[in-house]
């Protein structure tokens, strides 16, 4: 789950760069397009990895079992959880995305989120080797 994680931020980061030097090579008066990519990146990369933790976490398991004896169990119930937390963060970052980013590019957003969206399928391509 966290090589999800990880692809997404590099993804991010080299786009990002592809559009700080596209905005460099047109006389740099975009860069709220760069930070536009970057921030799409981000909308994906953060609740991801919040996820990614929430269904890793050791102590939040412990916590789990604490409070809700036998709901630790539900492994799908809990990851159904977690894929609900991480369409409200997402969605709730595009819908702060003009608070953040004055001249706000739509399409870098999307750029940017497409681009670490695809990252699922270059983490199921490039796959770690198999633990013993």
């Amino acid at each position: 789950m966290w090589h999800v994680v990880v692809w997404q931020a590099v993804l991010t980061l080299l786009v990002s760069v592809i559009a700080a030097v596209g905005v460099a090579a047109t006389g740099g008066q975009r860069w709220s397009v760069v930070a536009s990519v970057a921030y799409g990146g981000c909308s994906a990369l953060i609740p991801s990895a919040v996820m990614a933790w929430g269904l890793t976490s050791k102590a939040l398991a412990r916590w789990l079992r604490a409070a809700f004896p036998g709901a630790a169990r539900a492994s799908l119930a809990v990851w159904l959880c977690w894929e609900g937390v991480k369409v409200l963060l997402v969605l709730a970052m595009l819908w702060s995305a003009p608070r953040w980013i004055s001249d706000l590019s739509w399409l870098g957003v999307v750029v940017g989120l497409v681009v670490a969206l695809k990252s699922y399928w270059l983490t199921w391509i490039v796959r770690p080797p198999a633990r013993s």
